[in-house]
């Protein structure tokens, strides 16, 4: 019997970005997470909102340091 393996290559993507549209009446916006496996994706939401000018959309990551900062981090490095 003749077994055959197969190596099978996923690709991940996983990117933070904040809905400016849903912004509450604190002026915060929530931050979600977009995760793509293969190119199939699911958007949802972190449960955490921020005022949009305390986040850099370009290293998706809370500006300074500050406990949404922490707590982001840590649910980053848990992934």
């Amino acid at each position: 019997m003749l077994i055959k393996r197969h190596q099978m290559i996923v690709k991940v993507s996983i990117y933070y970005f904040i809905y400016t549209f849903k912004t509450n009446t604190k002026g915060e916006a929530p931050i979600y997470c977009k995760i793509a496996v293969n190119g199939k994706q699911k958007r949802f939401s972190t449960g955490i909102s921020i005022l949009s000018k305390l986040w850099d959309s370009t290293k998706q990551k809370v500006k300074g340091k500050n406990l949404i900062a922490e707590d982001i981090k840590k649910m980053k490095s848990s992934q």
